[in-house]
């Protein structure tokens, strides 16, 4: 199997926008390459990739392809786009389907991405045996990883951990500044999570189309910010406000339920007072306290990355020789002492196996 990538790595997003083919361009690349005899693929479209994993044609008919659909000359795809042949073909889909290739490390949409452009693939009679095992593997792989590191399951984002800290604070969210690019993340983190309640502050003067859009958010006005005080069990504040939006003068004014509150304040410079943390049931931390958890996550998730690689080395390995055996029986259909080949699969490399195959071959 090869496969040519355009993605985030050589391809800025002018260059991938031109190759962001719709379910119907994808439908008509996949029948010509089905046009050449025994030839079969897979295409992959994501805001930062498009790859097509192909065996059975030529690279240069892939480049063709890719150029007549874009409209991008072949040669600028040869200096833009990635190559991979054989074992790294192989790795590489193993790496993207793992999220170990992704912008953001361990991110789980791409697998889900990876399995729909299967699917295409296979409903549309583009699917041999080789690319179903290798696919399918992949896949298993993937669910392997998930499960067994911590490569999808630590956040590096502020605004996310923020999120995740205030939702397991309790049910009721208090969000400032939800227009902002950090608050719009928070918000819809929080969203993720089942049964909270959240409520956002508009300003009159520009209200924000993208949280008024949304039916589960409650909005109301900046101004009256501090008569939600009471009812919320986190307020969170993420605004480019120049002075505090929060101080705990007024504040105390309008608690009056005895519960535990937390103040997240995400701004720089702060937009809650300090103070605030003194309330008698109030909690506050900043920016830097998301930061270093953010740094610590981030190590962890380095650290799992590097197992995931040794897991995807493994995986690949027992794959090639999957293939190897499944290309010599399908060429030696009497061969005698099956059993001894499953034992010398089980028990060798890839590249053992497959010199022990040649020389039975030649015999």
């Amino acid at each position: 199997m090869n496969c040519i990538s355009i993605n985030y790595k050589k391809a800025n997003a002018r260059i991938r926008g031109a190759f962001a083919f719709d379910i119907n361009k994808q439908k008509n690349f996949l029948s010509e390459i089905a046009k050449n005899h025994e030839a079969c693929g897979v295409i992959l479209c994501t805001c930062n990739r498009t790859e097509v994993y192909f065996c059975g044609c030529d690279e240069e008919k892939i480049l063709s392809l890719l150029s007549k659909y874009s409209g991008t000359d072949t040669q600028i795809i040869k200096q833009t786009a990635m190559f991979f042949c054989g074992e790294k073909a192989l790795s590489h889909l193993f790496c993207v389907c793992c999220g170990v290739d992704s912008m953001v490390i361990g991110e789980d949409e791409i697998l889900s991405q990876t399995k729909n452009a299967y699917q295409n693939s296979l409903r549309s009679g583009n699917v041999n045996s080789e690319i179903n095992i290798i696919f399918q593997s992949a896949f298993a792989c993937a669910k392997k990883i998930k499960t067994q590191t911590a490569l999808s399951n630590v956040s590096v984002s502020s605004a996310t951990l923020a999120a995740n800290c205030a939702a397991k604070n309790g049910s009721e969210i208090l969000v400032i500044g939800a227009s902002g690019k950090i608050g719009k993340i928070i918000v819809k983190d929080l969203l993720s999570h089942k049964n909270k309640s959240v409520t956002v502050t508009v300003r009159k003067h520009s209200p924000d189309m993208y949280i008024l859009s949304d039916s589960r958010v409650k909005c109301v006005p900046f101004d009256e910010r501090y008569n939600y005080i009471d009812s919320a069990d986190c307020i969170i504040s993420a605004t480019s406000s120049p002075h505090y939006i929060f101080t705990r003068s007024e504040a105390q004014k309008y608690i009056n339920t005895p519960k535990k509150r937390l103040f997240i304040d995400l701004a720089v410079p702060h937009d809650i007072d300090k103070e605030i943390g003194k309330i008698e049931n109030a909690a506050l931390i900043d920016i830097d306290y998301f930061n270093d958890l953010a740094k610590d996550n981030n190590i962890k998730k380095m650290h799992s990355a590097q197992l995931a690689k040794k897991m995807i080395e493994k995986q690949c390995e027992e794959v090639q020789k999957a293939l190897a055996l499944q290309n010599f029986f399908a060429k030696n259909q009497k061969t005698e002492n099956k059993k001894l080949l499953y034992k010398l699969r089980d028990s060798l490399s890839a590249e053992q196996f497959s010199a022990v195959l040649d020389a039975i071959k030649k015999e």
